[in-house]
């Protein structure tokens, strides 16, 4: 391998860490899994004191991009550091809610409120965490936020106002964003009829369709039983048969993806509080 192609291969790698710590990267696993089997300059990622070494720079790299450039990406991957690498959550936490009050950061707005509703490295309010994830939907446009403001709004999560209709509304940005949860949630309140929204079993199939084609196995389950039993919908079971075909594919992939995921940096952490 040219020089060259080595320093574009250790950028990659530094890379695919750093959309792990930036919340960036949907599948942390694959990224330390690809990264650990890769070397970095002179790093070996299979040698954990090496590995320790170059987290540590990371460590002094983000705290400089944070407090001295005064970077609100650097103080973003500084708290993810904090939180997923060391497992300080209270430290994690404030500085996720400093960032979005002051930089004006969007994903630490969206981690905040998640904390804020776990209790992680802080006290548990679920009021302040659908605040929160208004703002990250609202002014951010974040998928997720749009998710969590949707169940605050048709739950009455944290003392909101119940109104399944506007939460509906939030739901379907998340939805349309190719989120299958939303899709889901969507599909029971059209499939039972909630609140000021009527029940609706065609937009129910439709939401739940919209899950399934996001690779959501009960998304993929529901639209073959409603389609087989014409539940609402026209009969059809060629098509019913599809998507159970599809279901089973999904579950293969997960039970196949379990088989050869790994432990990450980080995950003797899950546990602990601080």
């Amino acid at each position: 391998m040219s020089k060259e192609s080595r320093e574009k291969n250790n950028e990659k790698v530094v890379e695919e860490i750093r959309k792990v710590l930036s919340g960036k990267q949907e599948s942390p696993e694959k990224a330390f899994t690809y990264a650990k089997s890769q070397k970095v300059g002179s790093l070996d990622w299979k040698n954990p004191e090496e590995v320790k070494d170059y987290l540590e720079n990371l460590f002094v790299e983000y705290s400089f991009q944070c407090l001295n450039e005064k970077s609100a990406e650097g103080c973003h991957r500084l708290a993810n550091f904090l939180e997923n690498i060391r497992g300080e959550y209270t430290e994690a936490t404030k500085l996720y809610k400093k960032n979005c009050d002051e930089f004006k950061y969007g994903r630490s707005c969206l981690v905040y409120a998640k904390n804020k509703s776990l209790g992680r490295g802080c006290t548990k309010d679920l009021q302040e965490a659908c605040t929160y994830s208004f703002l990250s939907c609202d002014e951010y446009k974040l998928t997720e936020g749009c998710l969590n403001a949707g169940i605050c709004l048709s739950e009455g999560v944290g003392g909101s106002v119940i109104n399944v209709k506007e939460g509906a509304r939030y739901l379907d940005t998340a939805c349309e964003d190719k989120n299958p949860y939303a899709c889901l949630k969507l599909f029971k309140i059209y499939l039972e009829g909630s609140g000021n929204v009527e029940k609706n079993m065609p937009k129910a199939f439709e939401y739940t369709k919209k899950a399934c084609d996001s690779n959501d196995i009960l998304g993929c389950l529901n639209a073959s039983l409603m389609l087989r039993k014409g539940d609402g919908i026209k009969k059809d079971l060629d098509l019913a048969e599809q998507y159970r075909k599809k279901a089973d594919d999904i579950r293969n992939d997960i039970e196949s993806y379990r088989q050869h995921s790994s432990i990450v940096f980080g995950e003797q952490y899950k546990h602990q509080q601080k």
